[in-house]
């Protein structure tokens, strides 16, 4: 029988408040014309922090909807544009309420999907983890069973899910690296995100530049005991 998971953490400090945002996005779009020209909603999301390159990675993914094609623009509607611009912003100390022990947090885009079910496959991978990582969220989905996943463009969450299995394929070397480094890459085995991904969907994750992926919570697991207490054992 697998050890049972930890009890999910008290939640995001970053309360996600649905009317008091859709009252600023009102605000903000009475201010604005009812449609953007790529440049204005590029500079728009820019402006809310959202790194120029990437801009470009949400409105030409479809994430900010399907642009109205003019003869000499593209024009995104304002609100959709807001609604990614001004969401609520979680750190990583907020992610670590969703780590139970571990949360896969993908940062690599890809485009909107019609529905969730075509999201989640396009989420599958393979993912480049390090040999350890994966090795680690293998270990720890057979123990405590799926594990949450985020999904980000651009660090705006726009897909969850649950890891229910995954499969390593054939480690690769890391150019430079020193010793067994390697990535091995893992083709997740996904399910619809359970009833911790409200608290988070409508977000946007602040986690700097770096790697296709982040585990959090990994720090902890690759420091805890190799295996349970049995029964009867005190973890103290």
């Amino acid at each position: 029988m697998s050890a049972p998971g930890p009890a999910p953490g008290p939640g995001p400090r970053v309360v996600y408040d649905e009317d008091h945002a859709a009252r600023l996005r009102a605000e903000a779009a009475a201010a604005l014309p009812p449609f953007l020209t790529g440049r204005q909603a590029r500079e728009l999301l820019a402006g809310e922090g959202v790194p120029e390159r990437s801009t470009r990675h949400l409105l030409d993914n479809g994430w900010a909807g399907t642009p109205i094609r003019t003869s000499s623009a593209l024009l995104f509607e304002t609100r959709a544009v807001l609604a990614l611009a001004l969401r609520p912003r979680l750190g990583p100390r907020d992610l670590d309420a969703f780590a139970i022990p571990l949360l896969l947090v993908t940062r690599r885009a890809f485009p909107a999907g019609p529905d969730a079910a075509t999201e989640r496959e396009r989420l599958r991978g393979p993912w480049p983890l390090g040999r350890f990582a994966s090795a680690t969220l293998r270990a720890v989905l057979r123990l405590y069973g799926p594990q949450p996943l985020i999904a980000t463009v651009a660090g705006i969450v726009v897909q969850g899910a649950e890891i229910t299995g995954a499969r390593p394929g054939r480690p690769e070397p890391v150019p430079g690296g020193v010793g067994d480094a390697a990535v091995e890459p893992l083709t997740l085995d996904l399910a619809p995100a359970g009833p911790w991904f409200p608290a988070c969907a409508a977000t946007r994750v602040t986690h700097g530049p770096g790697r296709p992926w982040v585990l959090h919570g990994f720090d902890q697991v690759s420091q805890a005991p190799r295996h349970p207490p049995s029964v009867g054992e005190s973890s103290a």
